[in-house]
């Protein structure tokens, strides 16, 4: 598989006081920048096309600013005209700030909960199942796989 090479340009000055381009690789870039690199084109997609974009905490590596401008892109009609719509988890409490997000956008998610919902639907499933007498080798292809 062949690899990817990105490169971006910076405006900058020069030794001598002038403006010139630079050009940057992409590991030579800020975090933040890489990962706005990354999630960008998953934006213009879904907001292009409609849709669900899921991001696992939208605002590490990224300016507060452009969180803001990001979850704005899909408040507006103008640039979501096709109602797509962002779901992220986050640990910035500023984010839920009902300037940028309306009251019934916020969800909140407890992990020790939703660790025991998610083992009781199981559970659940599990006793849904006919049970019957396993061999040796799918008892322990079940063990190794699930422990």
């Amino acid at each position: 598989m062949s690899k990817i090479k990105a490169r971006a340009k910076h405006k900058g000055i020069n030794a001598n006081g002038d403006s010139e381009l630079y050009h940057l690789e992409l590991e030579d870039e800020s975090d933040g920048t890489r990962k706005l690199m990354s999630i960008a084109p998953a934006i213009e997609s879904v907001l292009d096309k409609g849709g669900v974009l899921l991001v696992d905490e939208l605002e590490r590596e990224l300016h507060p600013m452009l969180v803001y401008f990001i979850i704005a892109k899909f408040q507006s009609k103008r640039s979501n005209p096709h109602g797509a719509q962002i779901i992220f988890t986050t640990h910035n409490t500023e984010l839920m700030n009902l300037e940028y997000m309306r009251k019934d956008q916020i969800y909140f998610a407890d992990k020790k909960i939703l660790e025991k919902v998610i083992w009781q639907e199981n559970m659940e499933q599990l006793r849904s199942w006919k049970l019957r007498r396993w061999s040796n080798g799918e008892k322990k292809d079940w063990q190794q796989r699930f422990g």
